[in-house]
């Protein structure tokens, strides 16, 4: 549900609230890394000064190599 809310703000030029909901897909499914790491990078490739994006990137990341969740 939260890859479909991503695309849609995506879509309609909120990327700060799609880097959120991307971000909060992985971290509810760790399985859907994947699909949010794609979508994060599409969002920093239309807006490359956006920070949330960057971070939540190298969180789920971070996550994926099995070091533990962050706070």
């Amino acid at each position: 549900m939260a890859l479909l809310l991503a695309e849609a703000c995506a879509r309609a030029g909120r990327h700060d609230r799609a880097a959120l909901a991307y971000g909060e897909a992985a971290g509810r499914d760790l399985s859907l890394a994947e699909e949010a790491l794609a979508g994060l990078d599409a969002l920093i490739a239309a807006s490359p000064r956006l920070a949330e994006a960057w971070l939540l990137r190298a969180r789920i990341r971070f996550d994926r190599l099995g070091f533990g969740q962050w706070p």
